[in-house]
This record gives C-alpha cells, structure tokens and sequence, in this order.
C-alpha cells in the first residue's frame, strides 16, 4: 500500500459565518477578504484562524495565495494499492531530476513558507512539502452529460432522412457504436442483406477483356501447361499431363457451376421486376402512339390559326410601328430646326433683356443638343456657341447691373422718393445673375453703395461751404478736411443737419435696392414666406430651376452682411464728420477701433460747441440717422452704438470745457478766499431748501425784488446752522449745475459725475492745504495766521458737503448704475471725512500744547488759583468765543470733552512726579481748589454737562493706574 496526500475543497462554507455559503472559491476569496481581514500600514491580517488570529502578510496578491491554499482545501491522507506489474512487483522506472516533484533548493530559499519545528528532522521526499492542488477554472462552466440529451433526441431523425434518399448499393454496415446510438439505421429486409460471393472463382475470369489468346493470360489460366517443340518442323506444341488435365477441368467446371448458381440466384431474385416490365411494354407503346396523333392534329389546329388570326393583325401593328417611327422622324427634325434658330432667338430675348428667359433657353438647348440631339453631326459646333454666349451674356448682365444700380444711388437726394429706378430691369438681372450662380453683384453694389455714400457727404459739406457767408479760401485741389476744417461751428452744424437728411434718404434708396435683391433671392428658391413679398409688385419669371437650399442660405448671408456692412460704412463716415477725425475719403476703420476713437478726447480740435443749444442741434441730428439706421437694420446695433459714442464724445468735450471753467473759478476763489464767515443770500437758503425738500437740484427761479429777503449770518440745513464761507455757497451752486446738466444731458452723465467728485475734490484738497497747512496766509487774503475761527469754518464747511453728497448720489443713480454712483461718491466721502478729522484733531492739539506748556511750571503751592490754571482757563473760554457761534452744542461737547480728558492726563502726571505719599495732606487740597477754579469756569461757559464736571469726577487723577479713553 502507498500513502498518499490529496486536498478536499472546504471553501463552500464559512466556519465563523453559519449562513454564509458559496458557490465559486472567488466569492470565498472575498468573503475572507471583507470579512476576516483587517489592513494596517499596507500590511494584511488574516483573522481566519481558530483563535481569529492567522498570519500577516505584506501585500494582496500573498494574502490571495495564502488564503487558496490554507484555507479553501484541506489536505486529507490515503491509502492507494500498490499498482502490481506482470512479475507481481512495483514499477522499476529509472528516477531522473525531472522526476523530483519538489525542488529542495526552492524549499529552502523560500522566505514565504513557514519554518516548522520538524523541518529539518523530515525525511526527503515527495511528501516533504504539501503539494498544493490546482484548483478547478474559477471562470469555465461545469459541462455535464445530460447538456447533450436534447440534441441525441433530436439528430438522429434528420440523420435518418440523409441517409434514406441513397441507393441501396452504397448502403452497408455501421460500426456498432453508432448501430447503438442509432438503432433505427438497421436494415429491416432481408433480400438487402443477400450477397454474392465469388471468392472461389479467380478475378481474370471476372475482367471485362478476358482473352484467352493471349499468352500472358494463357498461361495464368492453365499454370502446369508445358511446351514441346519439333526440331525438324520448326514448330512448338502445348501438352497437358493426363493427370494435370482432369484436375484442371474439374476446377473450371467447378467455377462454372458457381457462377450459374450466382447468376440463377440474381435472376430469381429480380424475376419478378423482369416479367412486370415486359406486361407494361405493349401498353406504353399504344400511349406513345395515341399521343403522336393528338400532336398532329394540334399543329393542324395551330396553323389555322396563324393563317386566320395571327398573320394579318401582326401586318397592322407593324404598319403602326412603321408610321410611328415616321411620327418620332418628324418631331426630331421638328426639334432640329428649332435648335437651329435658337441663337436667333436668344439675340431677340437679350434686345428685351429677358435674360432669364435667354439663358433658360441657352440651357434647355444643351440639355437636347447631350441627350436627344445626341451625335447630330451638323451641331457638333454648337454647344461650344452656346457656352461663348453664356459668358458674353454675364459680361452684359454684370455691366448693366452697375449702370442701373449707379443711376439709382446717384439721382438727387431730394424729396421723399425712395423707390428703385428701372426696378423690373433690375430684377431681371438680378434673377439672372442667381440662375447662373454669379454672386459678383453682392460686392459690385457695395462699392457702389459705398461711393455714393461719400458722394453725398463731399456734396454736404461743399454745398455748405459754398453757402457760407464767410470767404474761406480754399483752392480746388485741397482735400474733404481742408473743408471740414475752415467751418465755423454753425456751418458745421448745419452741414451736419443736411448730411444726417441725405444720408437717411441714401439708407433708404439702399434699402429699397436691397428688398429687390432678396425678393429675387426668394423667387429664385421657391421661398415666399417674406414679410417683404407684399410690398414688391414684380413679374416672376416662369422657370423650372430652383436655386438649391444650401446657395439660399450662403447668398442670404451675404446679402445680410452687404446691408450692414454699407449702413455700418455710412454710420462710421458721419461719426468721423462728427469728431473730424479724418476726411471724408478715408477708408471706414473696424466697428471696434471707430469706437475707441470716439470715446477718446480729441486735444486738436480747433473747434467746440459754445452753448447748450448747439449740442442740442447735434443731439436732433444724430437721433434722426440713429431712426433711420434701426430703421434699415432692425436687428443690428453696432451702428446705433457708433452714433451714440459720436455724441457722448461730443457731450463730454462740451461738459469737458464746461468743466474746466468752473475748476478755473474755483481755484481763484479760494486762493482769495479770506475764511471769515460770510452771510448767506436767499437764493442760496433757497436752493438748500428746494435739493433738502425735492432731492432735485434744478435751480428754482431768482425772487423778484419785491419779495426778496435780506441776506442772514447763517445757513439753516435740516434745522442746523452753518456758518460758512463764501466759497462753500458758490461750489453748492455749481454742484446744482452740474446735476442740471446731467438731467439735461443723459449721454454725459458718467461724465458730470466724475467731474462732480472732481471738483468736490479740488475743494478739499485745497482747503486742506490753505488752512491747515498754512498757506492761505498773504497780502491778498489778509490773513496774518490762521486761527480757530477759521479752522472751524473750514469744518463747517466740509460737513455741509458731506450733506449734499447723498442727493448727488440719488440723483445720478437715475442715469448710472447704484453701485457705480456709490463706489466714486464714497472715496470723496472718505477723502472729506478724514479732513474732518485733521481739523478736529488740530484743534485738540492747539489747547493740548497750551495746556502742557502751562502745566510744564505749575507747582502745588499758593497763591490759589496759580498763575497757570488762570492761563488755561483763559485760553479755553476764547476757545469757546471763537466757536460757539459756528459749531452747534453737541460738537462743542465733543471738542471739550476731549480737551478735558487731556486736561486730566497732564495733572495727573504732574501728580505723580510730586511726592503724593500722604493724599490727605496739603497737596490734595490745593490740587481740589486748582480743580475748584477750573470747574467753575467750564461751568461758566457751558462746554460740558454738570454731571461731567462735578468735582467728585476729578478723583480719579489721584489713582495710581488713572487711565482715560481719549478717543475720538
């Protein structure tokens, strides 16, 4: 017996999970992996092991081995008989090194396999490791018998049917097995079973050619026959010994008698089919003869028939034949002369400029002359005639369609008449040019559009210049600018006002051309469905072409571009004469490049316009072209967008110089402003008024001088007074202005508003450095220094525009959007408000150095007050003289209550570089009545509530962590 190792699969079923069965070992593969694994650091744990702890391995693809082959199949040990040879012992076959089933240098070096406690104590050996079975294709199907039942059934029936149709000769023995597979395949008649064997009877008696005088089979027929010859006769004999003889006959006798029996036996067996065809002869020959009667008399029938019913009616139709070939004939030649007067025709069609008719003719001709003319020798030239007029006829379409679209755009620009001249001419051409796919006149009248535009503009701009009642000399070579640049600003305006009326009117006419080329353009495609169609009252040629849908659309597009492009030519000429950029002769730039050159500030100008008026006359003009523009092209808006950036150029050149005066102004204002507070006229407490109770700022009218009021000291806002400087009153009247101006000039809103902040700024930054910095003092404003007063009045006066900010910005977000308005007025806002503040803090600093420089001698000692609590009493009550009657109370309260924390501070410094070690002692009353003195006189000007002021509110100055929020 022989002790062998094989595995058993155990993966069908998990150990741990009860109800966890399955099916394939790949889904036990995962089941271990998802379930009994854990993954740390990149390294696996198998946790399948009987006390849930296996082994660790370093990567998957080893977690996958270790897993086959510890865990899906147990290894089980058996017993197998030894396999006994003929000599009852084991095989003997010589072992070579491929017989080794294990490599021992393989086991050894390698790092995976585990080291057991008996590793090296095992005996070499197949069974020295564990084989690991190769388990069965996770992938492949399991084939069983029982798949092939179904198709046993079913095949031998159609084998059946493949066999029966074969001759019974080529029927013979299957193989047992198929016999058994196949049991219907038996023969079931015996008499198929018969054979004939003719073993016994040699094979030469059976061939076709036997011949016994021949030697070759003589001799293989009769082997033991033996030749004498006869030496004086010269002649050979052939004896048979007796013996020899009687045995040979025997033989053939033998083999006669087999082959009578065989051939009595096939004749017995087919005796039967024999007599049956012999019975059936005499009858088949009496059907053979009957049907040769009945055939005779079938033709006889036949040919009557031919000679009354066939011959005669197979004359007539071969005489129809014949004329009808006569008729085609006719008609050919029909056809013949026509071809051969149709150059004649065509000269009369094209002396009516019927052109589509003409070349409707030209290609029909050549449709006959390549299919029923076809190999006519005597118009083997024509064709290439016919093709020589074709060209001459595009030559004389494409002339005429310059002459007339020239005479159209050139005629007068007088009156309303927009209609096209010769339109039915036109239109012949036009369907012409389409028939013959000759897209040329889409660029032909575009430059005629284009010269015609600059045609009308050079007549505005002579006829204006030769109207003019000032003498410009002008010599006739000079140039469009030369022209443009000798106007003066009416003649420019009224040349502007004639070139806007012919320009429209030109728009028009090309309008009108241009409804034509896409009446015909529809025509020529079948497509009526154009809101056009209506309003064109032309003939339609009738003609069988259609233009194809694909040339419709392409033509269509170019026809779109052509009239934009032409009004977008005629937009961007007008916008030049406009800004005066270039001359009229100038090639048009792109939509993009015109653009920013609008929107920018032209320095060499030699002209402006003077008055609002003016700019209102240009405003009418551009308008009216802008009507008309959307009037041509309801679906473009560049040329719109072109006029509008014209005027706005216009309008900020004019806010431009409207601009610079009032900055002008200004800035001679404040160099001699003097910053003394100066009374108010009742315009301007009006116009506060009127912006603080509508939020507008149109100017009210002036009051008559009977119901006109003196002037007051202040200016009353929202129940505040302000005492203010002049220049303040004068800047709030040209911020009305310029609001009114926005409201008057929507194009130059963006514009007022920058300019707005502007000037706002100039105002600020230069208040700022005349006031605080000092430099408003000199001989012209009389100003020796600037004291609080002005400092003061200064604030006042950058609080009051720091109110009207938030109607300016209310009224210009009517015209801009909220967020833009919003972002530009709050820098100035921050810019005022920080000057606010410096104003503010140079105040406190003022009273701060007094009060240090005071406080720098004081000592705690009598006489009660000192001489420096009398100084800075007395300084800050003319403090409070000099603004109390410009800053209300409550910011009176602020800047006092500021200086009094101050105040505090520096005593309490002083304090404390005194030796204030008995508080109780007579520092602390003579320091209570310096405190006394001080608080009756804040008390004496009101600068501070008493709740601020009570004596009780100063003790804090003897704390040693004394510390005050001196914040703003």
């Amino acid at each position: 017996m022989d002790r062998a190792v094989t595995r058993e699969p155990i993966w069908q079923k998990c150990k741990f999970c009860h109800n966890a069965t399955f099916e394939q070992l790949h889904q036990f593969e995962r089941h271990l992996y998802d379930v009994h694994s854990r993954r740390k650091d990149g390294q696996y744990f198998c946790e399948y092991g009987d006390t849930r702890i296996c082994c660790k391995k370093s990567n998957e693809s080893d977690y996958k081995i270790h897993v086959v082959y510890n865990h899906a199949f147990q290894s089980v040990n058996c017993v197998k008989p030894y396999r006994k040879t003929s000599d009852n012992k084991r095989p003997t076959d010589e072992w070579n090194f491929y017989s080794a089933s294990q490599s021992l240098a393989t086991v050894l070096n390698d790092p995976r396999r585990p080291r057991t406690k008996d590793f090296f104590t095992k005996i070499w050996g197949d069974k020295f490791t564990d084989t690991s079975p190769i388990p069965p294709p996770q992938h492949l199907p399991v084939i069983r018998p029982q798949y092939f039942q179904t198709y046993l059934k079913r095949i031998p029936k159609r084998h059946k049917k493949l066999v029966e149709p074969q001759p019974k000769k080529d029927k013979q023995d299957y193989p047992s097995e198929i016999l058994q597979q196949f049991p219907n395949l038996r023969l079931t008649k015996s008499t198929d079973r018969v054979s004939y064997d003719l073993s016994e009877v040699p094979s030469i008696f059976l061939e076709p050619h036997f011949d016994l005088s021949k030697r070759e089979t003589l001799f293989t027929v009769f082997p033991n026959i033996f030749l004498t010859s006869d030496t004086h006769a010269n002649d050979v004999t052939a004896n048979i010994r007796i013996s020899d003889k009687s045995i040979l006959e025997k033989k053939l006798s033998h083999y006669l008698d087999t082959v009578e029996v065989k051939i009595a036996q096939q004749v017995s067996s087919k005796s039967e089919a024999f007599f049956h065809t012999m019975t059936s002869h005499d009858t088949l020959m009496e059907q053979i003869h009957l049907s040769i009667q009945l055939a005779q008399n079938l033709r006889c029938r036949i040919r009557q028939v031919n000679e009354k019913f066939v011959s005669k009616p197979l004359t007539i139709l071969k005489t129809k034949t014949t004329i009808l070939n006569h008729t085609n004939i006719i008609e050919k030649l029909k056809l013949m002369a026509t071809v051969y007067h149709t150059q004649t025709t065509i000269q009369v069609l094209l002396s009516a400029a019927d052109y589509v008719a003409a070349l409707d003719l030209i290609y029909t001709t050549k449709d006959l002359l390549s299919k029923e003319l076809s190999g006519v020798h005597c118009f083997r030239h024509l064709t290439s005639e016919l093709n020589e007029i074709i060209k001459m006829i595009d030559a004389l379409m494409a002339g005429e369609f310059e002459r007339c679209s020239s005479a159209d755009l050139n005629r007068p620009l007088v009156g309303t008449d927009i209609e096209v001249l010769e339109k039915d001419k036109l239109f012949s051409i036009l369907m012409g040019m389409l028939r013959r796919k000759n897209w040329a006149f889409l660029e032909a009248y575009s430059k005629e559009c284009e010269t015609a535009i600059s045609a009308a503009i050079k007549k505005s701009v002579i006829d204006t210049v030769a109207n003019s009642d000032v003498d410009h000399q002008i010599s006739q070579s000079s140039n469009l600018e030369s022209y443009l640049y000798c106007l003066t600003t009416n003649e420019w305006l009224n040349m502007l006002e004639d070139c806007s009326y012919t320009l429209s009117l030109l728009l028009r006419r090309i309008k009108a051309g241009y409804n034509i080329m896409h009446h015909a353009l529809n025509v020529s495609a079948k497509k009526f469905n154009s809101h056009n169609e209506n309003t064109i009252d032309l003939e339609e040629p009738s003609f069988d072409y259609n233009l194809s849908e694909e040339d419709y659309i392409k033509v269509r597009a170019k026809l779109t571009n052509l009239l934009n492009s032409i009004t977008e030519c005629a937009v961007v000429k007008y916008a030049q004469l406009v800004n005066k950029s270039s001359s009229a002769n100038t090639e048009s730039e792109q939509v993009s490049g015109i653009t920013e050159q609008l929107n920018g500030d032209d320095e060499s100008r030699n002209y402006c316009l003077s008055d609002q008026k003016q700019l209102l006359r240009l405003s009418e003009c551009i308008k009216n072209l802008s009507e008309c523009y959307v009037e041509v092209c309801p679906n473009q808006d560049v040329g719109f967008k072109i006029l509008q950036a014209a005027m706005q150029s216009e309008a900020n050149n004019f806010i431009k110089k409207f601009h610079t005066e009032k900055i002008n102004k200004l800035q001679l204002l404040l160099d001699s402003e003097n910053w003394r507070q100066k009374v108010v006229p009742s315009e301007f407490q009006h116009l506060v008024e009127y912006i603080q109770t509508t939020g507008q700022f149109s100017m009210p009218k002036p009051l008559s001088p009977k119901t006109s009021t003196k002037p007051a000291q202040i200016l009353i806002v929202n129940d505040e007074s302000f005492a203010v400087v002049g220049t303040v009153l004068l800047l709030i009247q040209m911020v009305t202005e310029y609001c009114t101006k926005a409201d008057e000039i929507n194009l130059a809103a963006q514009s007022l508003l920058r300019y707005v902040c502007d000037i706002l700024r100039e105002y600020n930054s230069r208040s700022y450095y005349l006031v605080l910095q000092a430099k408003a003092i000199s001989n012209k404003t009389g100003l020796k220094k600037i004291t609080c007063t002005n400092l003061v009045l200064s604030l006042r006066a950058l609080q009051l525009l720091l109110w009207i900010v938030p109607y300016i910005q209310t009224h210009f977000s009517s015209f801009l959007e909220e967020s833009q308005v919003n972002t530009i007025l709050n820098r100035v806002k921050n810019d005022i408000t920080k000057h606010i503040k410096d104003i503010q803090d140079k105040l406190h600093d003022i009273v701060k150095q007094i009060i240090m420089q005071q406080m720098s001698n004081w000592e705690a000692k009598p006489p009660i007050p000192s001489k420096s609590f009398q100084n800075i009493c007395k300084h800050i009550c003319k403090l409070h003289e000099a603004i109390a009657s410009i800053l209300p109370k409550i910011q009176i309260q602020y800047l006092y209550r500021r200086i009094h924390i101050t105040f505090k501070e520096i005593l309490h410094e002083c304090i404390n570089k005194m030796d204030n070690t008995n508080n109780d002692g007579p520092l602390r009353g003579i320091v209570s009545s310096e405190l006394m003195f001080y608080i009756k006189s804040l008390e004496s000007i009101d600068a501070l509530p008493k709740e601020e002021m009570a004596l009780q509110s100063m003790n804090d100055i003897w704390n040693e962590n004394f510390s005050t929020n001196n914040g703003h």
